[in-house]
């Protein structure tokens, strides 16, 4: 579950003012997207799900994601101190309006401690429980948590994480986070249309063009994955899930439940093998 604070004010800021205040106070971030209608941004190198700031016509909303670390929801509460600061706006909290409001008195550091251990509780019992993995998205890419993951942190009898074990948790998504942050990966801007015509699922795709197959470090998540040899005019496409048992897998590594890492580059030969598989 998300948290956010709005703060309702008719001030408009610029993206700049509340970076440049960030960056005063001694915040070290990394800007995923720098326009309104949403900001997107995170600590360098400690942010997983990073912060969100909105504009709409009644002012902002602050927004940080569940299953976020300790430095996503101090982040969190630094921005809501900025933009108050900044608007001297009105705050609204879960549809009320609170007066004299104090960031540290409602996302003090035991409020964040237990967001932090809520959230990766409800998702190791989601994971448990469900056929398909829990998708999040993280500042640069998605990440996948399922059975796969819970043998991986020891988690598979069915026990609560421990401290401990939320904090290898974290340090894993959030490294991994960091690492595929220059990487390319086989994300694109295709998607499945739904019976209504609108974009019902999104996409992954793997080409061959010219005797090539396209360039990427990583198989990233999406609900299909499609297989395009663009040279003969042969075509596959599969969901995800069902993919992960055609891919050859001594090409590969995986990042969490679903990613997989490409540790040779697939040759044609493989790829056309994958279409012929799927189909």
């Amino acid at each position: 579950m998300s948290e956010s604070v709005n703060i309702l004010s008719k001030k408009t800021l610029t993206p700049d003012e509340i970076f440049d205040k960030l960056d005063e106070i001694g915040e070290d971030i990394c800007i995923v997207s720098d326009e309104f209608p949403r900001l997107y941004f995170g600590t360098f190198n400690k942010a997983l799900r990073g912060v969100e700031v909105f504009k709409d016509e009644k002012g902002y909303e602050i927004r940080a994601c569940s299953f976020s670390t300790f430095d996503d929801y101090r982040l969190f509460r630094t921005t809501i101190d900025i933009v108050m600061e900044l608007t001297l706006g009105e705050v609204e909290y879960y549809g009320e309006f609170v007066k004299n409001f104090d960031s540290f008195e409602y996302f003090g550091d035991n409020w964040i401690d237990k967001q932090v251990e809520s959230g990766i509780n409800v998702v190791s019992v989601l994971a448990r429980h469900e056929d398909k993995p829990v998708t999040m998205y993280g500042l640069f890419a998605p990440f996948c948590f399922g059975k796969r993951m819970l043998k991986n942190f020891g988690l598979d009898d069915g026990h609560t994480p421990d401290v401990e074990e939320i904090y290898v948790i974290l340090k894993y998504f959030r490294e991994m986070q960091w690492r595929l942050e220059n990487m390319t990966s086989t994300k694109s801007r295709l998607a499945v249309l739904g019976e209504n015509g609108e974009p019902d699922k999104d996409v992954s795709l793997i080409t061959i063009k010219d005797g090539q197959v396209s360039d990427f470090d990583y198989i990233s998540f999406a609900q299909m994955v499609a297989i395009c040899d663009l040279d003969n005019n042969d075509f596959a496409m599969i969901e995800f899930e069902k993919f992960i048992d055609v891919v050859p897998k001594e090409k590969v590594e995986f990042l969490d439940e679903c990613q997989m890492l490409v540790k040779t580059p697939f040759t044609v030969g493989e790829v056309r093998r994958m279409i012929v598989s799927v189909n």
